[in-house]
């Protein structure tokens, strides 16, 4: 998925997606081995950035996604500073950082799409 595909996806999330997405993100995060997974995809994403110049850039659309996904957050009803949200928004800007990094975060994008993957699929059908 490209990452302006992503992003609409992430535009159009509705209340279920959110919840989906949400209680995936929290059974990844079981153990310190997961958490130790993810900040070593997210330095490898951050060392893939700053190698080719693109960490700037990669913020400014990282927080674009974070306010598409606040927005989709709200028109579904979602509190404003809701935890699930902050997570899931924090989840969408750390793919979408390693989207913008290209072919050499390819393996950190799909180990951190694997939650939003069963959404995203019935989404795109």
């Amino acid at each position: 998925m490209e990452l302006a595909e992503f992003l609409g996806a992430c535009s159009r999330l509705n209340g279920h997606d959110i919840e989906l997405i949400d209680a995936a993100l929290l059974r990844r995060m079981h153990s310190p081995g997961d958490e130790i997974d993810a900040w070593m995809v997210t330095m490898a994403i951050e060392k893939s950035l700053r190698n080719q110049k693109l960490s700037r850039h990669a913020a400014q659309i990282a927080s674009q996604t974070s306010s598409v996904i606040h927005a989709a957050a709200k028109r579904a009803g979602f509190p404003e500073n809701n935890p699930c949200i902050v997570r899931i928004a924090r989840a969408a800007s750390e793919i979408v950082r390693g989207k913008v990094a290209g072919v050499e975060a390819e393996v950190e994008v799909k180990f951190l799409m694997r939650e939003w993957e069963p959404v995203l699929s019935r989404m795109s059908k």
